[in-house]
């Protein structure tokens, strides 16, 4: 096969461009992964505060707020509605997303999960047959 002087290294350039490409493709999956596994930790530390909160003798959203600082996360809400105790709990986004989003001048908010969690005030019973 006769290959023009003029086409010459555009088998290298082709090749730089796919690895780019496919080098690009890894950043984002391993951005959304990263993302993805703070969205289940964020969920985890909410059901927990509610928990805590809706099973302390004291101060319910003071049980939260211990919760959610040993999960590495901030309590942003925890209200009392009945005897459901609502809670909200934020963290910042990996630095790794932030990195690239702060690399192309975009704003990232903080990623965050609720949860909901009461005692049942009705005494137990057993359903008869």
């Amino acid at each position: 096969m006769v290959v023009s002087h003029h086409e010459r290294g555009s088998g290298t350039v082709l090749t730089l461009a796919l690895l780019l490409l496919l080098g690009a493709a890894a950043f984002l999956v391993l951005g959304q992964g990263q993302v993805l596994q703070l969205k289940h930790h964020l969920q985890s530390a909410a059901d927990l505060s509610a928990i805590a909160a809706a099973q302390s003798p004291g101060d319910p959203c003071s049980s939260a707020q211990s919760i959610a600082q040993a999960n590495a996360t901030r309590l942003v809400s925890c209200e009392v509605d009945g005897a459901d105790y609502l809670v909200r709990v934020e963290a910042d986004p990996p630095s790794f997303m932030a990195r690239l989003f702060a690399a192309v001048d975009l704003p990232i908010d903080p990623i965050g999960a609720s949860s909901r969690a009461g005692i049942d005030p009705r005494p137990w019973s057993v359903a008869e047959p």
